[in-house]
């Protein structure tokens, strides 16, 4: 998964998708701008430095170093099991499997933002809406917005939890700012 390979399949998959919502814009590059050279562990203990303005020739080489930083990041990231925690609470409620594990989580984590009482509700009436049993995340995005503005309206907590899955790693501004990879796979910056 740490590899130009996968950087490019996900990078063509990424843009293939955006290409059908009318409201995502076409990946471009920022103005110049001072980045810093830094991991976001080295973020979070202070332990940072700042180099000469970095450019980037296209978008691609832009997103790669932010697509390798976010892979090492997702290792080791508490948060990544959160999010995958709201995704098997879909899929497992929509197949009718135990969720009081991930109620749970979504009730500790998110007790501002989702009702987890009305929450449970809505998914044993939310699985009645597939004919067939989701793989994958995708599936269900794609149903709801297959689905009718007033059938989305049932289900106010489901489609929080599934806005906060599309979302992450877009609010984060921490993670944005701290992005870098080895030295040797930047091109277009200065050394310091």
């Amino acid at each position: 998964m740490r590899n130009d390979e996968s950087f490019v399949l996900f990078y063509e998959t990424t843009v293939r998708k955006a290409e059908k919502h009318d409201f995502i814009q076409e990946p471009s590059l920022s103005r110049k701008h001072k980045e810093p050279n830094y991991s976001i562990l080295q973020y979070l203990d202070g332990t940072t430095s700042a180099v000469a303005n970095c450019t980037h020739a296209t978008p691609p080489d832009y997103f790669r170093r932010i697509y390798f930083e976010a892979n090492d990041c997702i290792i080791v990231a508490p948060c990544f099991d959160v999010f995958a925690t709201m995704e098997t609470l879909l899929l497992k409620a929509i197949a009718g499997e135990e969720i009081n594990d991930e109620l749970a989580l979504m009730h500790s984590r998110y007790a501002d933002d989702v009702d987890a009482t009305a929450l449970k509700t809505e998914l044993l009436v939310f699985k009645q809406i597939f004919k067939e049993k989701p793989n994958h995340f995708d599936d269900i995005l794609k149903a709801m917005e297959e689905a009718t503005s007033e059938t989305r309206l049932l289900f106010p907590n489901v489609m929080i939890i599934i806005q906060l899955l599309l979302i992450n790693p877009a609010t984060s501004a921490t993670p944005e700012r701290s992005f870098s990879v080895a030295e040797e796979s930047r091109p277009g910056c200065d050394q310091p």
